[in-house]
């Protein structure tokens, strides 16, 4: 299932994490709660209140400067306006001074940093711009834990409203989740969608499951389950992963991209498409050029802890600081690879 899927995701990051700081590499976690990664021997835990992350980031940014932290890219001048002092930050967040200058220090001592966004962080737009800046303040890795199974995927083929295949330009933006909570005269919905309080005149929804959602819509469409089809995942790396099919799907279900092209001909014989030229399609896309990154200075406030955004995350993958980084080099490189049942 997708949420099983989202579970192994997080696990292997976790996993990876641990092996890093097992190795002698510094944690620095930022989280109100005490979570057992904050426990670790190597870890700095920087216990901040709820909705002061863009405070404590700033603070954290102003000492990592300090200790040398620089970068080449745009906006630095503007960006270190931004910022506050670390006695400032300790004051808004509730985190010591101390621990932030010592923070400062690690981050800015580091070789090969990676920032690892939390779904915590991710729900807020100040806040995840605020972690990519500190991410770009050392070149660093950055490492999204999405909310869904393959969601880079995902991304990485167009399914975005102001992004085409590979992450490239659109000319004119679609509708985005936003505009699908407001309201629309009709919205067509794929996947296990949680009901989030879509509003529609006609809806309908392809998913695998009868869920509370698909109880509501006008139209429901089945859809094979994830391993009653093959297809790839990109992981939390970036990396796509192939997998096949272990049981025909049941009943009327088929594969998502069989019912769409089904659906393409009878809205257009024209303009329709067949399964195997979405097949085909697929293959070709790759993910998207690295770019040069810019630092997006954000007010160093407290505000709600979450809010439904994802956009900045999908900046910073679109700046390059995902695809081709350190997170490679660091998480998923160093990783014993299998072959014939011998580690090599």
């Amino acid at each position: 299932s997708d949420a099983s899927q989202k579970r192994q995701s997080m696990q292997e990051v976790d996993v990876m994490i641990r092996r890093r700081a097992q190795a002698g590499a510094k944690i620095i976690v930022v989280n109100p709660e005490n979570t057992d990664i904050a426990s670790h021997q190597n870890a700095i835990h920087l216990q901040l209140r709820e909705g002061t992350d863009t405070v404590l980031l700033a603070g954290l940014m102003s000492a990592a400067i300090t200790e040398g932290a620089t970068s080449s890219a745009k906006g630095l001048d503007a960006l270190k306006k931004s910022l506050i002092s670390v006695d400032q930050a300790a004051s808004g967040s509730g985190v010591s001074a101390e621990l932030i200058t010592n923070a400062g220090k690690a981050f800015a001592a580091a070789k090969q940093a990676v920032v690892v966004i939390g779904t915590g962080v991710s729900a807020n737009e100040d806040a995840s711009l605020q972690a990519l800046n500190l991410a770009l303040l050392r070149n660093a890795g950055v490492l999204p834990i999405m909310i869904e199974a393959n969601a880079l995927g995902v991304m990485r083929m167009g399914c975005l409203p102001d992004m085409a295949p590979g992450h490239a330009k659109v000319k004119k933006p679609g509708k985005g989740y936003r505009d699908m909570l407001s309201g629309m005269k009709a919205l067509y919905l794929s996947g296990n969608v949680p009901d989030a309080g879509f509003k529609s005149d006609f809806l309908i929804v392809q998913t695998s499951h009868m869920t509370d959602l698909a109880k509501k819509a006008d139209l429901v469409l089945p859809m094979a389950a994830l391993y009653e089809k093959a297809g790839t995942i990109v992981n939390t790396y970036g990396t796509a992963k192939t997998f096949t099919q272990a049981h025909e799907a049941e009943g009327e279900a088929k594969d998502g991209t069989e019912i769409a092209a089904e659906l393409s001909l009878l809205v257009s014989k024209t303009k329709g498409f067949k399964q195997k030229d979405a097949a085909a399609g697929a293959k070709k896309v790759k993910a998207g050029k690295l770019g040069t990154g810019s630092f997006s200075p954000v007010a160093a406030k407290a505000a709600k802890p979450y809010a439904v955004s994802t956009s900045a995350i999908l900046r910073g993958i679109n700046n390059g600081l995902l695809s081709g980084s350190a997170v490679i080099k660091i998480m998923a490189a160093k990783e014993p690879a299998i072959h014939g049942g011998k580690f090599s």
